[in-house]
């Protein structure tokens, strides 16, 4: 999403997934910045920060999540996530 489809909210500037046209109950938005996607907080993913990091390994880590949500073809992923960020404050 660019600016242009942004929502801003006091200095923010917030990514509204409405702004997509798609159904939200097949969207995901991985962002490294929660208040990014806060409009719509049970469709993302918050990832640690990739810039200048020639390092990174974030989205490998997303990898099982993501292939099963594809392979189950799962009816809402809101659901899924909220059961996998369950289990992984969980964890942590």
């Amino acid at each position: 999403m660019c600016r242009e489809h942004t929502k801003q909210v006091g200095t923010i500037f917030v990514k509204d997934l409405v702004n997509l046209g798609r159904d939200l109950s097949k969207t995901i938005i991985i962002d490294n910045l929660s208040e990014n996607f806060q409009l719509q907080q049970e469709n993302g993913i918050v990832i640690k920060s990739w810039i200048s990091d020639p390092n990174d390994t974030e989205l490998d880590k997303l990898l099982v999540l993501l292939k099963e949500i594809g392979e189950k073809k799962v009816e809402d992923v809101r659901i899924v996530l909220k059961e996998w960020k369950l289990q992984n404050n969980n964890n942590s």
